[in-house]
């Protein structure tokens, strides 16, 4: 699961940026293009995205010297990351009325305590995405971390599955897979989990974290190891454009 936090970076990180102009790092598909409109509309400015695949691209962006972004959405465990490095400028609070709107189960994290940094903004989970069509007509699982590690499952899809490009996703998926927790710190049960990967590497197509929205809606991948509202909008396009498959969401029986 990722919860997603929105942040403002450290001013002292940025240069001077005109004020119609709000510079927003996201995630791709992140935002309906009529939301931004209605904001630009309310807030009388214009909104510049700029999307990245991972934490760690975000990070490492950062880390190099990248500035100008006004708003960031990560994941809530790269914010501890990001506050060790004074990158985040502190939240006035008397000015988010609307803190008290949300859940909260969802404030006073562990990552930030107190929401000094950040505010939630949404929450997806990690599960398997598929092309109903294909899986079926191939007689495979659809609930179960084996059918992206598993070279038996895995010899009828080949070059049909991506992964997420992310070592936290998934070595938490091969962890689960195996019956241990996603946040095992068991050297040798790491270990594990990396040997389950090596085996299943040669059947993926890639490691994709971006693009494979897109590649599920036209059919090239069957299979995915991805984020749930991404496997959502992937099944709204499939529709859109017509495609006779649906694409799907599995929860695995080991946990997500």
């Amino acid at each position: 699961m990722k919860t997603f936090v929105a942040v403002l970076l450290a001013l002292a990180a940025l240069p001077v940026l005109a004020k119609d102009q709000l510079h927003l790092y996201n995630w791709n598909n992140y935002i309906a293009p009529e939301t931004v409109k209605r904001f630009e509309e309310l807030c009388k400015c214009a909104v510049v995205q700029t999307y990245y695949s991972d934490n760690e691209e975000l990070l490492a962006k950062l880390a190099a010297g990248a500035k100008g972004y006004d708003v960031l959405v990560p994941t809530g465990n790269a914010v501890q990351a990001l506050v060790r490095g004074k990158q985040l400028k502190a939240l006035d609070r008397a000015q988010l009325a609307n803190l008290k709107n949300v859940d909260l189960q969802y404030l006073d994290t562990k990552f930030d305590p107190g929401n000094a940094h950040s505010v939630p903004y949404a929450m997806s989970t990690t599960i398997l995405g598929y092309n109903d069509e294909k899986m079926k007509e191939l007689g495979l699982p659809t609930d179960t971390w084996a059918v992206i590690f598993d070279p038996k499952h895995l010899a009828k899809v080949k070059g049909r599955v991506t992964v997420l490009d992310s070592p936290n996703e998934l070595f938490a998926a091969a962890l689960k897979y195996l019956g241990y927790s996603a946040n095992d710190t068991d050297e040798k049960h790491w270990k594990e989990a990396a040997d389950v990967i090596k085996k299943a590497k040669p059947y993926w197509a890639a490691f994709n974290a971006s693009s494979y929205i897109k590649e599920l809606t036209v059919g090239n991948i069957w299979l995915v190891h991805g984020y749930s509202n991404d496997i959502f909008q992937a099944n709204l396009d499939a529709q859109a454009a017509g495609r006779k498959f649906r694409i799907l969401q599995g929860m695995p029986k080991e946990g997500a």
